[in-house]
């Protein structure tokens, strides 16, 4: 008897759940329909924000980025108000737990490092593809994307570098790509007794024909220091900014100068060093005859 009650009760408990999910049904249903609805609408808010940013390509790439999931989260909410209509925006705030004080110091530095983004964007210091040096962590290289809680460098050797955005937005940046061309200097020493005027004739005549090297403005020697051993020539030209472009101009600048003033036989003096030698051997420094 007790036996057949209990199956009773579990037969009626299982209908009811059965006829639940049915009259659930249609809710679903409706919220699948409203999910699809906004999935929809966000591919159609980002691509109309990235046309509407396209002079500012960063920043409506970021925005478009957070409209999208921000209308999905709003599909989300209201696709739950459906099937639960009791259930308030308090609730799922307090669900996701954003209301408590150890999660929004949490957030703090998500916050600042999201609000340093937005400024990054907006005011664009360097933008995707721009080679920098970011001093305080000595990381140099190519911006690959920037996000609004950091922005990613590759290194030159291939390495990915991830800095928050308040920390850079803070640091000193060098953009080595903020300008079309760059300057590049040399310094090499010559002899007291070369004739300064025909060492600069034949290093400008070096860098004429240097593949790089940019014509206009054009490379120019200035006689920068009378050193202990040499007389110190800086040599300067200019190139394109782009890291590459720089590596390669330098390597030939210094092989076609050293070839240049070799054929000249201009002297290219070492440093002279002069080393004294002391004989320990003698008693009281005295000299061995006495």
């Amino acid at each position: 008897m007790i036996v057949g009650n209990t199956m009773d009760i579990v037969l009626n408990k299982l209908i009811d759940m059965a006829h639940a999910f049915i009259g659930l049904l249609p809710k679903l249903f409706i919220s699948l329909i409203v999910l699809l609805a906004f999935y929809f609408l966000s591919k159609v808010l980002k691509r109309l924000i990235v046309k509407l940013f396209s002079k500012k390509q960063n920043l409506g790439l970021v925005l478009a980025r957070l409209t999208r999931w921000a209308t999905i989260l709003l599909g989300i909410f209201i696709a739950i108000m459906i099937i639960l209509p009791s259930f308030e925006f308090a609730d799922f705030i307090a669900v996701l737990g954003l209301g408590s004080i150890a999660v929004g110091f949490a957030f703090k530095d998500i916050f600042q490092n999201f609000l340093a983004g937005i400024l990054i964007l907006l005011n664009e210091p360097f933008r995707i593809g721009d080679q920098i040096i970011v001093h305080s962590g000595d990381h140099e290289g190519i911006v690959t994307e920037i996000h609004p809680r950091a922005t990613y460098i590759k290194k030159y050797d291939g390495r990915r570098v991830v800095i928050p955005n308040a920390k850079l937005y803070m640091d000193t940046v060098t953009v080595n790509t903020a300008f079309s061309t760059r300057r590049s200097q040399y310094e090499l020493g010559v002899g007291y007794d070369t004739d300064l005027a025909l060492v600069k004739n034949i290093i400008i005549k070096a860098l004429i024909d240097i593949e790089g090297v940019i014509e206009a403005p054009a490379p120019d020697i200035k006689v920068w220091e009378l050193a202990d051993s040499a007389v110190i020539l800086r040599v300067r030209w200019w190139t394109d900014s782009k890291r590459s472009e720089v590596v390669g101009a330098h390597d030939s600048v210094i092989e076609k100068l050293f070839n240049a003033l070799n054929e000249a036989n201009i002297d290219i003096p070492f440093p002279v060093q002069t080393v004294l030698f002391h004989d320990k051997s003698a008693p009281n420094n005295k000299s061995l005859d006495s």
